[in-house]
């Protein structure tokens, strides 16, 4: 890359220069392209950017506006963070292929020198423009990777959810191939490709989410046996095509996916004996369309293959690094293991938490993303320090429902919350079961300081524990699972604290934690939308803790249970039909058989010298028979039947 070299923004490219830029918030038409990838969701959004002063990729407007999927995934702050691992800074000549809404694109030029953004959809590229209008580095260009100057140009090119599609999801491997050759004859020497892409394979998809692009359960598991628009690929392939167009590749893995990406993972990182790789992601990872109906439970088969060193191949997407020779720059830094983010949050409360390899172990280094508008609520610190070994306290008190281990454990976890209001900043917010680990001593360790208040208390603190403690254990098969409803299994395990000390604390517990979320991830106490956001979510809350938790895993078990019954049932049916149907069969052979032999014999008799006699015999008794008798009549029938015969 051409690392520190200044660049005039207008010459920058072969296409700026064929192109003069047509002004602030508009595209440059290259080539009118049909094409019919549109979510519908275009013209809206072209409204909300161009009626928005809030453009950033950290923004609060647009994200805060956005409805529903097709808008959130073009505004969302988490777009950006399959980026923002990434060491981008040093490029001064980027293109983006399949630039969509200018979501990518908008942190690109925050970030790099001369950002050009390809989209062959002009509705969008539209979208784009509006939302790059005022950063002068950035260009919109309304075409296909074909219609721009078939020569070096860039230091950095990025393909973001483009190469599946690339092929109208046929198996055959020319168009990608031929894809990832245009790319690699458009990098200048030093350049590279930033290429991120879901996972055939991804973990999400054996717990039984429906793939991203068709819908269907389990269907690139199958290898897509009914087609489908786009086509993924495992880490194998997508190598494969790699190292055949000429590049060399490095795989990264991305979760959720990267769409709204919390997580990039380096290799490094899946066999590291800390067994962070099995912590950093959330799950369940979410269903974009259509939710999964059943399935194993995807945050037990991540943790199953990273344990069993496989996990580097089953990441819900790949981020894949590759360049055609030496790269000039690197784009991530060889000590960093992964990078995760908070993004979800407000800015200025968002974080990037880097983890890097130093001194023999894992050292967490964190910085606040965006600038805070007000500075109500609680005390924010941001911390780093080496990453610690242990077992999580929530996947400990999963294993068993004992009443004196699991109240032994959480009165130590309460005792540990009544310390922490000691500080000057007040209680730890985040001192809570799923932040907590068990050494190999059984000592518990607090993996997350990040916000303290004066205004709660350390009761204050459990209520929020005992909430979140009996969600995630909901979620995970265990034996609390058999509790009727949230709200029974956290009161069951306050009465094993003797928590509270007095009266009613769940629906304080839900208000209160309603209050926080809202501060930290909507809009803070001064905005007139605050209280409804509020009311809003402890609904939501609330809701939650009462509704019958009624596992599906137990319930869909006794169905397949019913089903393979009923299964049995019926081929054993079939079976006794079939034995029937054989029995049949034979008996009507053996009887063809016998009337077979009949006949023969029949024919045997009829051909005999003795059976002629009798007949000519017959014939001679019927002749000469008195007229008017019956065997007279049947002699006189049969001769004028002979005759007629003859004249015919």
């Amino acid at each position: 890359m051409s690392v520190g070299k200044p660049v005039d923004v207008t010459t920058a490219t072969p296409v700026r220069i064929a192109h003069p830029d047509p002004g602030q918030g508009r595209y440059t038409l290259l080539r009118a392209v049909e094409s019919t990838y549109r979510d519908g969701a275009e013209e809206t959004l072209l409204d909300m950017v161009r009626g928005s002063e809030d453009l950033g990729s950290l923004n609060e407007d647009l994200h805060g506006r956005a409805e529903g999927w097709a808008q959130r995934y073009h505004v969302d702050r988490q777009r950006a963070n399959v980026l923002r691992a990434f060491e981008l800074s040093g490029a001064t000549r980027v293109l983006e292929v399949g630039a969509g809404c200018g979501a990518m694109s908008r942190y690109l030029a925050e970030t790099c020198t001369a950002v050009d953004a390809l989209e062959p959809v002009q509705a969008r590229a539209a979208v784009a423009a509006a939302r790059l209008r005022d950063l002068p580095g950035a260009r919109v260009f309304a075409g296909e990777l074909a219609d721009l100057p078939d020569e070096p140009s860039y230091d950095l090119i990025v393909v973001i959810g483009v190469l599946e599609y690339v092929g109208g999801g046929t198996a055959v491997r020319a168009p990608y191939l031929d894809f990832l050759d245009q790319i690699s004859r458009r990098l200048l020497p030093g350049g590279q490709l930033l290429l991120a892409i879901e996972n055939k394979l991804g973990v999400k998809y054996f717990a039984g989410s429906p793939e991203d692009h068709s819908d269907r359960a389990y269907d690139s598991l199958e290898g897509y046996p009914v087609g489908s628009p786009a086509r993924t690929f495992d880490r194998a392939a997508l190598a494969d095509l790699f190292r055949d167009a000429g590049l060399a590749p490095r795989f990264f893995s991305a979760f959720p996916d990267y769409k709204l990406t919390r997580a990039v993972m380096a290799d490094e990182l899946m066999t590291d004996p800390s067994g962070l790789a099995a912590r950093l992601p959330r799950f369940p990872s979410p269903d974009w369309q259509t939710a999964r109906d059943y399935g194993p439970n995807e945050e037990l088969l991540w943790r199953t293959l990273v344990e069993a060193g496989q996990a580097g191949h089953f990441g819900n997407s790949f981020v894949v690094v590759a360049e055609p020779g030496p790269a000039a720059a690197e784009l991530w830094p060889a000590r960093r293991q992964a990078a995760f983010y908070t993004t979800e949050r407000r800015p200025g409360r968002s974080t990037e938490t880097v983890v890097d390899r130093e001194d023999g172990g894992l050292t967490l280094h964190r910085r606040v993303l965006g600038t805070r508008r007000d500075e109500g609520g609680p005390t924010h610190r941001v911390t780093g320090g080496p990453v610690l070994p242990g077992v999580s306290l929530v996947e400990r008190l999963a294993l068993d429902d004992d009443p004196t281990t699991v109240g032994g454990l959480l009165k130590e976890w309460q005792r540990l919350v009544a310390e922490s209001a000691q500080d000057a900043d007040g209680v730890a917010l985040d001192l809570v079961p799923h932040n907590l680990l068990l050494d190999e001593s059984g000592r518990l360790a607090y993996i997350d300081d990040e916000w303290r208040s004066t205004d709660w208390s350390p009761d204050d603190v459990v209520a929020r524990g005992l909430i979140w403690l009996a969600e995630r254990l909901s979620a995970t098969p265990s034996p609390w699972q058999s509790r009727a409803s949230r709200r029974a299994l956290a009161d069951e395990l306050a009465r094993l604290i003797d928590f509270p000390p007095t009266g009613e604390w769940l629906s304080a517990a839900v208000r209160r934690e309603a209050e926080l979320q809202v501060q930290l991830l909507r809009v803070g106490p001064g905005d007139p939308r605050y209280a409804g956001e509020v009311d809003r979510t402890a609904a939501e809350l609330a809701h939650l803790q009462e509704a019958a938790m009624r596992p599906l895993r137990p319930t869909v078990n006794s169905l397949v249970a019913e089903r393979e019954a009923a299964r049995a049932e019926l081929a054993a049916v079939r079976r006794d039909n079939e034995e029937r149907q054989a029995e049949m069969r034979e008996d009507i052979t053996r009887t063809h058989a016998a009337l077979a032999a009949a006949h023969e014999e029949l024919g045997s008799i009829h051909g005999s010298l003795g059976f002629r006699a009798v007949v000519g015999l017959r014939n001679g008794v019927d002749r000469i028979a008195p007229g008017g008798t019956r065997r007279r009549a049947l002699y006189e029938r049969a001769s004028a039947g002979l005759q007629a015969r003859r004249r015919s």
